[in-house]
């Protein structure tokens, strides 16, 4: 199974992404943890700094 959210740093620059293609990355619970989850681990390395594609 795939992560349904991949996050990274680059410098001072935080990605996440949505990795459904198959459901066109359509929100549901797991998708909102998953960026919750991505934003909080963001903001504990002080890198709090989302980039939006």
């Amino acid at each position: 199974m795939s992560q349904v959210i991949i996050s990274e740093v680059i410098g001072k620059v935080g990605l996440i992404h949505i990795n459904r293609p198959e459901m066109m990355n359509v929100q549901n619970r797991e998708v909102v943890d998953g960026f919750a989850a991505g934003v909080d681990a963001f903001v504990e390395k002080r890198k709090p700094v989302l980039k939006h594609h």
